[in-house]
């Protein structure tokens, strides 16, 4: 099966890029093909997975994210796969794996009624909307219980639609946990599905 990552930046001392690299290896160890859709990489590749660099040219980080979602979006029609996996929020993903807070319950938490109109918050806003809102079909994964109430809080998501991930007492044991739980999450979205092509809608 084929398997699509999505992240805007790859480097390897991020906790959420560590979480991604272990998941993603441990789907190319079982056997399925592993696409990766990034603006940026650094470090090095594993030899087994296809590593796509998306050409942005924003002066904007928002406006950089708006690119590079319209560039994959566009490659994954010409280049379907079978799931589509996402590390940063953004439309059509088929699972999501929430390192970051609400964004909408920070906003509403800091910010003022100004920071509203800006192009940055009509962006991050609309593509945190296109995962959580009721009724579509985004599965979530999530590090902890009070994400969950914040997303339900600003968005009526569906409770169905949320796994929680498994905690661990060190770090290496909580990223192995986390991975193995992912990555039987998304092989049995896709046999649940009948290995149906997927690109972003």
């Amino acid at each position: 099966m084929r398997v699509a990552f999505c992240l805007y930046k790859y480097f390897p001392f991020g906790g959420l890029q560590r979480d991604f690299m272990r998941i993603a290896q441990t789907v190319a160890a079982r056997g399925h093909q592993v696409r990766v859709y990034t603006q940026s990489w650094e470090g090095e590749c594993p030899d087994n997975f296809e590593l796509i660099r998306v050409p942005v040219k924003s002066r904007t980080n928002h406006g950089r994210n708006a690119e590079y979602y319209a560039w994959v979006q566009h490659h994954l029609r010409d280049h379907p796969v079978d799931r589509v996996v996402g590390f940063n929020k953004m439309p059509g993903l088929d699972v999501y794996y929430a390192a970051d807070v609400c964004y909408a319950e920070k906003v509403a938490q800091e910010k003022g009624f100004f920071y509203r109109l800006t192009s940055r918050y009509r962006h991050y806003a609309a593509f945190e909307r296109a995962t959580f809102e009721h009724g579509k079909q985004t599965q979530l994964l999530m590090l902890t219980n009070k994400q969950i109430a914040d997303f339900q809080k600003h968005y009526q998501t569906e409770a169905e639609r949320f796994q929680i991930l498994p905690p661990g007492f060190t770090r290496t044991e909580n990223i192995a946990n986390r991975s193995q739980t992912v990555v039987k999450f998304i092989v049995r979205k896709m046999v649940s599905q009948n290995s149906k092509n997927y690109c972003c809608k």
